[in-house]
């Protein structure tokens, strides 16, 4: 189905305004769809491209479930809308990605068949990974090292890191490297044995 000349027409800027204006003007978002959704595909393919977890296409359908919701946050005068829309697919996907690494890692079980997620022995449960996250990162004084356990989390390589951030490769390695110590001490210290 091809969209109404008058939309076709619009700049991108004057087409996203529509939609920002009425969400249930359906030939405008299908419109505006039409126009963005090869960027949205690439920048999915590109974020999970080494990842299984979630059909390609569930990923797509949630971009743009959350540019409707959000589409009002887009604002003409702190750029474009390409960057906007791109910032958003970025969010959503690394967010989907930690959410289910944590399932993941809490559906799992130790060899002694304890559950990963203990309970207190007073007040609500405690998830471990992330009282461990946070400690491994409140104990970070280097912005450096910090910004690359971040990316660690969201399941960035060694070699997109050092090259994204302009770092040394091997600086970047044996971060990570004294960063799984850390985890992994934690952990000793927490679970018990």
């Amino acid at each position: 189905m091809n969209p109404p000349d008058d939309l076709v027409r619009l700049s991108d800027e004057q087409l996203v305004e529509r939609c920002r204006l009425s969400k249930r003007d359906d030939a405008a978002w299908s419109e505006l769809r039409r126009r963005f959704q090869q960027l949205v595909r690439w920048k999915v393919a590109g974020l999970t491209v080494s990842q299984g977890w979630m059909d390609f296409d569930d990923y797509i359908s949630l971009v743009w479930i959350r540019l409707l919701e959000q589409i009002e946050r887009y604002d003409p005068s702190r750029g474009r809308f390409r960057s906007f829309l791109m910032a958003l697919t970025h969010n959503l996907v690394l967010d989907q990605l930690r959410a289910q690494r944590l399932e993941r890692f809490r559906t799992t079980s130790l060899s002694s068949g304890t559950s990963i997620v203990e309970p207190r022995t007073s007040g609500p449960p405690v998830d471990l990974l992330e009282a461990v996250v946070d400690e491994v990162d409140r104990s970070l004084e280097d912005p450096r090292k910090r910004l690359i356990f971040g990316e660690l989390q969201a399941g960035a390589k060694v070699s997109e890191i050092a090259r994204r951030n302009r770092l040394d490769a091997s600086f970047v390695r044996r971060t990570r490297h004294e960063l799984e110590g850390m985890v992994i001490e934690l952990l000793d210290e927490i679970l018990p044995s």
